[in-house]
C-alpha cells in the first residue's frame, strides 16, 4: 500500500508565490493611487474652473455697475448743458447751447472745458490732472471707476491758446467716452461730411 507523502513547496516556489503575492500588492497599490490621482485631478479641475468662473461673474457684475455709475454721472453733467433756443422756438444744435461751468466746478474743480463732436454722443465737460493717469480710472467727480473720464494731457495750459491741446478717453464698449470714434469719426464715408469733421472745445472764455 502506497504511503501518502506531504507535499512540501521547494524554496524556489515559495519565492514565486510570494513574488507574485507582492506583484499583486503592488498592483493593488498602484490601481488606488491611480483612482486616487484620477479623483485628485478631476476634484481639482472642478475647483480651478469653479475659482475662474466666480472671478469672471465679479469682474461682470463690477464692470456692470461702474457702467451704471458712469451712465449716471453723464446724466448728471448733462444738466449743465443749457439748451438756448432759437428766435423761432427751435432748438439748434451745436452753437446753440450755454455750460455751466460754475456748476461743473462745484463737482471738479478741475473742469475747464467741454468737449463736442458733431453727430457722436461725444458731448462731455474736459478735466485736467497732473498727470495722465488719474482720469484713466477715476470719473468726473474723482470716484473709482474704469471708465476713466475725458482730460486732457497734464502739459497743457488749457487756457484756450494750446497749439496743440492733446485730449485722452476710453474707447468703451457700452459707446460711451470715445467709442464713437471707431465706427464714425474713422468712417470713410461719415468723415467726407465736413461738418461732421468739427470737433468743438468749449471753455469760459471761448471755443475752438
Amino acid at each position: 500500500m502506497n504511503e501518502k507523502k506531504d507535499f512540501k513547496l521547494t524554496e524556489p516556489v515559495i519565492l514565486t508565490f510570494e513574488k507574485e503575492k507582492e506583484d499583486s500588492n503592488l498592483l493593488k497599490k498602484y490601481r488606488r493611487n491611480k483612482d486616487f490621482r484620477f479623483v485628485y485631478k478631476k476634484y481639482l479641475l472642478i475647483i480651478f474652473f469653479s475659482i475662474t468662473l466666480i472671478i469672471s461673474l465679479s469682474y461682470l457684475i463690477h464692470w456692470n455697475i461702474e457702467n451704471q455709475k458712469n451712465a449716471q454721472m453723464i446724466q448728471t453733467v448733462g444738466d449743465y448743458l443749457i439748451q438756448k433756443p432759437s428766435s423761432d422756438g427751435t432748438n439748434i444744435t451745436n452753437d446753440s447751447f450755454s455750460i455751466d461751468f460754475d456748476g461743473l466746478k462745484s463737482i471738479n474743480n478741475s473742469c475747464f472745458g467741454w468737449i463736442s463732436v458733431n453727430n457722436t454722443n461725444i458731448n462731455y465737460p474736459v478735466v485736467k490732472y497732473t498727470n495722465n493717469e488719474y482720469y484713466l480710472n477715476h470719473s468726473f467727480d474723482k470716484s473709482q471707476n474704469s471708465a476713466g473720464w475725458i482730460y486732457s494731457d497734464y502739459r497743457n495750459t488749457c487756457d484756450g491758446f494750446d497749439k496743440n491741446l492733446i485730449i485722452y478717453g476710453h474707447n468703451r464698449k457700452d459707446g460711451t467716452m470715445f467709442s464713437p470714434m471707431n465706427e464714425t469719426c474713422l468712417n470713410e464715408n461719415w468723415y467726407k461730411n465736413k461738418e461732421n469733421q468739427i470737433i468743438k472745445l468749449y471753455t469760459e472764455t471761448r471755443y475752438n
